[in-house]
């Protein structure tokens, strides 16, 4: 900074809050740059506890004045051994160097403490990198177990297989199944006594004492017969029975409607009649027979009278 201004002070504070969050105590000294108004109303806003050290007490903010002691000394130090550095860059290191030491009391760096990690110095060079050890192990197995070349078992759908029963209940270990479909690059949906089960391709093995068949179920309901075939089937006309024209004599039936229509045109009329046959979509009734007249036989009246005057 170049100067201690309030307003100084307050931007450099606002910065540090910006990177590191708002801390909930600050405390200072009573320097008229901390006294001040604006400085107060700052640590209001952001609700931070203002703390003060007595006057011309210097012990009680203790941490700060052994840090600024430090600073100095590492400071001299490079003022004796004649290396050309800037301010910024002698400040630099030995924040650097403070900040990744071990402290007495904890045993951890303070920046290993404030960051939950060891950051990386030129003494990590000297250190097993337990990170790339790792990965070269893994990287070594990987290309070890892929040079093997070992090939992945595959299944098709409708194929019948052997899944094996990890039930302890049972003594049958692998039972017949078939798969249904293909779920990942190692599961399975197969079909097991009549259940789905979600299988793992280690828990198949292959059936070749059965051939490749279409299973008629499915995952979900049996497919119904076509509908079309069966309205065809109920709407065709049963053939066995056979019909008669209305409208047609029969030569075994000419002298009972002459008869008939001698004595009563009416009657023989209704008795001769046949009523068409109706198709039904279920069954057809069979047509009934003629009914034949019940009446005695007579020869006409004029017949009589004629034959009494010829043998009178």
């Amino acid at each position: 900074m170049a100067d201690i201004k309030t307003a100084r002070t307050v931007e450099a504070l606002r910065s540090l809050f910006a990177r590191f969050g708002v801390p909930e105590v600050v405390v200072t000294d009573n320097g008229p740059t901390f006294t001040s108004s604006e400085f107060s109303d700052f640590l209001k806003r952001n609700g931070v506890k203002h703390k003060r050290t007595p006057p011309y007490h210097s012990a009680s903010n203790g941490q700060v004045e052994r840090c600024v002691r430090t600073l100095k000394e590492n400071l001299l130090k490079n003022e004796v051994s004649g290396e050309k550095r800037t301010l910024r860059h002698q400040v630099d290191s030995f924040l650097f160097a403070y900040r990744n030491t071990p402290h007495t009391v904890t045993g951890k760096t303070p920046a290993e403490l404030f960051l939950r990690r060891a950051p990386r110095t030129r003494l990590s060079l000297l250190k097993p990198n337990l990170k790339a050890q790792v990965e070269k192990m893994q990287e070594q197995q990987k290309a070890s177990h892929d040079g093997k070349d070992m090939k992945l078992r595959e299944f098709t759908a409708r194929q019948p297989v052997f899944v094996r029963n990890c039930r302890s209940d049972q003594r049958v270990t692998w039972v017949p199944g078939i798969v249904l479909c293909r779920k990942g690059p190692h599961t399975y949906l197969c079909r097991v006594h009549g259940r789905v089960r979600f299988v793992h391709v280690n828990h198949l093995r292959h059936d070749p004492s059965r051939r490749e068949e279409a299973h008629e179920e499915t995952v979900g309901r049996p497919s119904p017969p076509p509908v079309l075939e069966r309205r065809e089937s109920a709407a065709e006309p049963d053939r066995s029975v056979t019909t008669r024209d209305p409208g047609r004599v029969y030569p075994d039936e000419s002298a009972t409607l002459d008869e008939g229509r001698t004595t009563n045109d009416n009657e023989a009329e209704s008795s001769s009649r046949v009523e068409p046959a109706r198709p039904s979509s279920l069954s057809l009734s069979p047509t009934p027979a003629l009914r034949r007249s019940s009446r005695p036989k007579r020869a006409p009246q004029r017949l009589i009278e004629i034959s009494a005057l010829a043998f009178g």
